[in-house]
């Protein structure tokens, strides 16, 4: 056998080797479809989307709460409002980001606050508290750039960091922010933070038992906290939600049940 001869059969041999490695593979995957495809069959009704699942926010609203409303800042974007209340499952409410600290204004404030209020949806605002800072210097700054209006949603204020500072320092900024922007509005804002927080700096601290709180706990199917804490009004429960309008991800809420939105407006 010449050399060209030994080297077409060597070559026949590794395509006809070839052909029947993937003719193997084929069958092997054809014969787990036809086991897999019928349970798959059996079990769709369990994996469908239960009827609390509402596909347009893209994740599960929680049962047993009320009205359904987001938060935004300059992470969100520039949202196109004219699209916001155009899906299947509109929100109802939504807090607008004004300040941080006692320097910084976010830059979409003033483009959120006009779109929100051209599609009529009920809007509020807030603020992210900086320890450290001082809380009267804070309520100041805010309540110079946020203009609070009557029929609006009452103030929020967000704390979610220490800097270093104990527990009732913490506390005392909180107490003057609140005082300031209380006065100003005469209305009693609300305290947004996480589980930890809510029960580290104000759970069981008597300063605290009349104001309202909004929890931010997510991956849960219940905010078991709220059931035996009336405080607690509003539940943060994700922070992936998809809304019309928004193309980065929106943290979602729901308020309690049986609670109006008309209870929480500025008067």
């Amino acid at each position: 056998m010449s050399p060209a001869q030994k080297k077409f059969r060597k070559q026949s041999s590794r395509k006809a080797g070839y052909l029947a490695a993937i003719t193997r593979s084929a069958a092997r995957w054809f014969l787990l479809l036809l086991v897999v495809f019928p349970v798959l069959l059996i079990l769709r009704p369990r994996f469908e989307a239960p009827k609390w699942i509402y596909p347009d926010l893209g994740v599960r609203i929680p049962p047993g709460w009320g009205a359904v409303g987001f938060d935004v800042s300059h992470w969100q974007g520039r949202i196109q409002w004219d699209q916001v209340g155009t899906g299947e499952v509109n929100p109802q409410f939504v807090w607008l980001k004004v300040s941080e600290g006692s320097t910084i204004l976010d830059h979409q404030y003033r483009r959120n606050r006009k779109g929100a209020g051209e599609v009529k949806l009920l809007h509020g605002t807030y603020h992210y508290l900086h320890p450290r800072a001082g809380g009267s210097v804070q309520a100041h700054y805010f309540l110079k750039h946020a203009d609070l209006k009557s029929g609006e949603l009452v103030p929020v204020l967000d704390i979610e960091e220490h800097s270093g500072m104990s527990v009732a320092e913490v506390q005392q900024e909180v107490l003057d922010w609140l005082e300031g922007v209380s006065v100003s509005c005469k209305c009693e804002p609300i305290i947004y933070c996480s589980r930890y927080y809510f029960e580290t700096y104000f759970q069981t601290d008597k300063r605290f038992e009349n104001h309202r709180f909004w929890v931010a706990l997510y991956g849960r199917r219940q905010l078991e906290l709220a059931e035996g804490d009336k405080r607690i009004i509003l539940w943060q429960f994700s922070d992936q939600g998809q809304i019309n309008g928004i193309a980065e991800k929106v943290d979602l809420n729901v308020l309690r049940q049986g609670l109006s939105l008309e209870s929480l407006l500025i008067p």
